[in-house]
């Protein structure tokens, strides 16, 4: 399991962008498994709209 660094306040975060809600889920679903916190989004709009600029993190995103 993924363990994060101790000096870290927050978790960061793996941002999955998808507009195919089953997909989006199974994503979160699978990083969640391995004990990473997760946000979906279903487009990169929604994504900017609600993206706090603080937060660390990654993002997976649908390329098509």
């Amino acid at each position: 399991m993924y363990e994060l660094p101790s000096d870290s306040a927050v978790p960061p975060t793996v941002f999955v962008i998808e507009d195919e809600a089953e997909v989006r889920q199974a994503v979160c679903t699978l990083a969640e498994s391995m004990g990473l916190r997760t946000q979906g989004f279903e487009s990169a709009e929604d994504f900017l709209e609600g993206f706090d600029r603080e937060a660390v993190g990654c993002i997976v995103a649908d390329i098509r």
